[in-house]
């Protein structure tokens, strides 16, 4: 909403298997964010076309966490693919999880005590989903986490823990 308080067409792209997509978020898969992102951006153009919205000729990308990530693959994506469509003014990509194959591995393969512990169950359960790493999950998965784990991943938990007496917050629709 500041975006387009201060006058810019700001693109949402909606994550796979979330919202009203079905199927398992593909959580930090660099690829599925990529086109999603310009498949939103082909919709935007097309929308203020039809509506009489001017655009110019730039083109922001910023995200914040897993939107960083995922702005980062955009960038990515448009500098190889679609130089000429989406010529790129800036990118502001920040608290992203950026190298997965090395400071997450090692992150995740420490002996450290993990604050937010479903960030790598997540990620599991997106590339079993993508790269078919094993039969099933649960395959992946050592007891009593192969039964407890993949039903918490079906898209009805969030990472707040509850408190006695609260209730979970009402969906936004």
């Amino acid at each position: 909403m500041a975006f387009a308080t201060a006058g810019y067409v700001a693109v949402l792209p909606d994550y796979l298997g979330l919202g009203d997509s079905a199927g398992v978020h593909p959580y930090h898969h660099a690829r599925s964010h990529a086109t999603t992102g310009v498949d939103a951006l082909r919709a935007a153009r097309r929308f203020c076309t039809a509506n009489g919205i001017l655009l110019n000729d730039q083109l922001f990308l910023c995200g914040y966490s897993q939107g960083g990530y995922a702005a980062m693959a955009v960038l990515r994506e448009l500098e190889q693919f679609h130089t000429e469509e989406f010529p790129i003014t800036a990118a502001a990509t920040m608290a992203g999880a950026y190298d997965l194959s090395g400071v997450t591995t090692d992150d995740f393969l420490s002996d450290r005590p993990m604050p937010s512990p479903y960030y790598f169950a997540l990620l599991l359960a997106a590339y079993q989903e993508i790269y078919g790493l094993a039969p099933t999950l649960p395959d992946l998965l050592t007891p009593p986490y192969d039964t407890t784990l993949p039903p918490l991943l079906q898209g009805q938990r969030t990472g707040v823990k509850s408190t006695p007496g609260c209730r979970p917050c009402p969906r936004r629709s």
